[in-house]
């Protein structure tokens, strides 16, 4: 028995097709010789995506007013990620800059306060966060929120 490997000659993406019709799907024709007689045959290989790494985790929110009602919405994350159609669940970790994480709730994708601010009391406040793919991979940050003083 003769067994040969089949290489592509240059890195193949599944995010970044690059055969003809761009749908992942390689042909070639495979052509089997032992001097006497051959067959060809086509195959397909069908390229399957391995899960990407996230790369990058956003808030948009920076500040909340203070006096404002628990459950306040102060902002909403987002992840960038290689993988299409990529879901997310986020959660707070410990680490670097979590030492306020009790202060704030996560719904969704969704940071929302947990207790009511006063500038007076403390002005800045740090949490840590995770997101977290569909097959477990996860990217994390620290944020800072500032609350902003509001006279009444």
């Amino acid at each position: 028995m003769f067994s040969k490997k089949i290489e592509f000659i240059n890195d193949v993406d599944f995010e970044n097709p690059s055969d003809s019709n761009k749908d992942n799907i390689y042909e070639i024709n495979l052509k089997a010789d032992d001097g006497q007689m051959h067959v060809t045959k086509k195959i397909e290989i069908h390229l399957l995506d391995d899960n990407d790494n996230p790369t990058k985790l956003n808030f948009d929110g920076s500040t909340i007013d203070e006096n404002l009602l628990v459950d306040t919405l102060i902002g909403t994350f987002s992840t960038v990620d290689q993988d299409v159609n990529e879901t997310f669940t986020y959660s707070f970790v410990s680490g670097f800059g979590s030492e306020d994480n009790s202060s704030f709730k996560i719904s969704d994708n969704k940071l929302i306060s947990n207790e009511v601010f006063d500038h007076e009391t403390k002005s800045k406040y740090n949490f840590r966060v995770r997101s977290t793919d569909s097959g477990g991979l996860f990217v994390e940050n620290n944020y800072e929120v500032i609350i902003n003083k509001i006279d009444r």
